[in-house]
């Protein structure tokens, strides 16, 4: 029924007219509430995503600062002998004399195995300047016996007649006091190795060492001061040797597409670093 003008000009409703408006204010606002929530949820989403566009903002310029001290710090890169020929899959039996004598004086005569790829990988992934180290270039049975009973960090590589170790002496110790008092070894108090980049990233280095020595490279990283720029930097370097020369032939040898596809071109810069 229509509304009717009262007394007064009043307009009066009748009771279904008057519901269906009530229900209509419910409605519209409800439908407002509803668009005030969504706008405020679209308003924090774009603050959400400005904080993130400025974040990722500030990460690209650090990489770009960190991207451009690569290519500042970045060495001359050796290439490296064929891999397989160098790191072998297969392990050597070895026989180690022990010369441990029981209260009766017999001799103990212990059978060992070295897997050279167990020992490889788990030699430690750096050294650091000024630490106390010595390097032994020796048969199977002398560097399996020295990282055994020195029970030091070491960092093994192998050619194709021995084996190149370096013991590290990390908290002031003197890695020549660990050598057991009935070897003659001949040791060297300092080697010649390839730096292929240096970064001020340890995170970084830590990744690459831990991906070329996946394919086989005698890789660590050398932490050192460079006190041009007073900070600390991580050469990436590869392989142990006591000469120059061989450490020349070494990188000359190396797979240059293979590293300059992993590293970038600045591997084509490399050099030989002398550690002592």
């Amino acid at each position: 029924m229509p509304g009717r003008t009262g007394k007064r000009g009043k307009i009066e409703l009748s009771e279904k007219e008057a519901r269906f408006i009530g229900i209509l204010i419910i409605v519209l606002f409800l439908a407002c509430v509803g668009l005030a929530s969504y706008v405020f949820m679209l308003r924090s989403r774009i603050e959400r995503y400005m904080s993130l566009i400025q974040e990722l903002e500030t990460r690209v310029e650090k990489l770009s600062a960190q991207a451009s001290l690569v290519t500042f710090y970045s060495s001359p890169v050796i290439s490296y002998p064929d891999v397989e020929s160098v790191v072998s899959t297969e392990s050597t039996e070895i026989y180690s004399k022990l010369n441990a004598s029981t209260s009766t004086g017999v001799e103990i005569v212990e059978e060992a195995k070295f897997d050279f790829n167990k020992y490889f990988e788990g030699s430690t992934d750096f050294v650091r300047e000024g630490e106390k180290f010595i390097v032994i270039k020796d048969s199977t049975e002398t560097v399996f016996r020295l990282i055994v009973d020195t029970n030091l960090p070491y960092f093994i590589t192998r050619n194709s007649t021995n084996f190149s170790l370096v013991l590290i002496g990390r908290g002031g110790i003197n890695p020549i006091g660990r050598i057991p008092m009935d070897m003659n070894v001949r040791y060297y108090d300092e080697w010649y190795t390839v730096q292929l980049l240096a970064h001020p990233s340890s995170e970084a280095v830590k990744t690459y060492v831990k991906y070329l020595r996946g394919k086989g490279y005698p890789a660590i990283d050398y932490i050192f001061r460079f006190a041009q720029k007073n900070t600390t930097l991580h050469a990436l370097v590869l392989g142990i040797f006591t000469d120059l020369k061989t450490a020349e032939d070494f990188s000359k040898q190396l797979d240059e597409k293979f590293l300059a596809d992993y590293l970038g071109e600045g591997i084509k810069r490399r050099f030989i670093r002398q550690i002592k």
